[in-house]
């Protein structure tokens, strides 16, 4: 999903550079969009699972709230109090359907994680 973003860049730079990762990794818009695809049915089953609970699994936090709450960052950047992320670097972390409305429960739910369990927030 990256691999498109640069593509579509105004910056020749980072078109090069799409290209070179669409090449290298075989990047086509079908392939995009099946990779869209998974991504909001792991973000409806995340959904449905933490529904009405606090964990993934258990009643304790484990590896896999932690696992599944770190690689949430990877689509949606945190809010500021959670991580002084340069505005600069936000684009780069910012997938447009971890926008929806729908899947909001679930980023909240990774945004709890955070300040339940890792305390301050991070300064670069």
């Amino acid at each position: 999903m990256i691999v498109g973003r640069f593509l579509n860049s105004s910056t020749p730079d980072l078109q090069q550079a799409g290209k070179f990762f669409a090449w290298k990794y075989g990047h086509s818009a079908y392939a995009e969009e099946q990779a869209r695809l998974t991504v909001k049915r792991v973000l409806l089953a995340l959904k449905q699972t933490l529904h009405g609970r606090q964990y993934l699994v258990g009643d304790v936090f484990s590896r896999a709230d932690l696992t599944t709450a770190s690689m949430l960052m990877l689509l949606k950047p945190p809010p500021d109090e959670l991580f002084l992320l340069p505005a600069s670097n936000r684009p780069t972390y910012d997938e447009p359907l971890a926008d929806e409305p729908a899947y909001s429960p679930v980023f909240d739910w990774r945004d709890e994680m955070y300040k339940r369990h890792r305390g301050e927030g991070v300064k670069p």
